[in-house]
């Protein structure tokens, strides 16, 4: 049996995709193909309209599969609409973790690290502090005859 435009390579794939739909526009051509089949249920398939694709019969599946088998882009994009549509109303997830020996021993040794820098900054300021405030003041001596404080 002779398809037109239908070819066999080394892979399907291949074969496939340097063939073209020639044989669905032509009545007598895919009535063989039906018969060649020699399936148990009869199938009424009607042949492709030529003019209503862009595309010629003689179109290589290659180039359809190029173009996605798309005829034509519509490009009338309306972002609102679509977040409009497809927003959800609750976002959740849930994360499951468990900590083990090792996890929990570096976040310890990381937070007694860092309670230790902290503390070696703040207490020898705060007992310079406290002892300024607890030291008891001696009151300045001036002068009488010139009201100038002694050295």
């Amino acid at each position: 049996m002779n398809i037109p435009n239908l070819f066999v390579g080394c892979s399907i794939l291949q074969g496939v995709l340097h063939s073209s739909l020639e044989c669905f526009f032509e009545q007598g051509c895919l009535d063989a193909v039906q018969w060649a089949i020699i399936s148990t249920y009869s199938i009424d398939t009607p042949i492709l309209e030529a003019n209503t694709t862009r595309f010629s019969p003689q179109t290589l599946i290659g180039v359809l599969l190029d173009a996605l088998m798309v005829e034509q882009w519509g490009e009338l994009i309306q972002y609102d609409q679509y977040y409009a549509q497809c927003a959800p109303k609750l976002c959740s997830y849930t994360y499951i973790a468990r900590n083990n020996a090792l996890y929990v021993f570096t976040v310890l040794v990381g937070l007694f690290g860092g309670l230790t820098a902290a503390l070696k900054f703040l207490v020898p300021t705060f007992v310079g502090f406290i002892r300024k405030k607890m030291r008891p003041k001696v009151p300045q001596m001036t002068d009488v005859q010139s009201g100038e404080p002694c050295r």
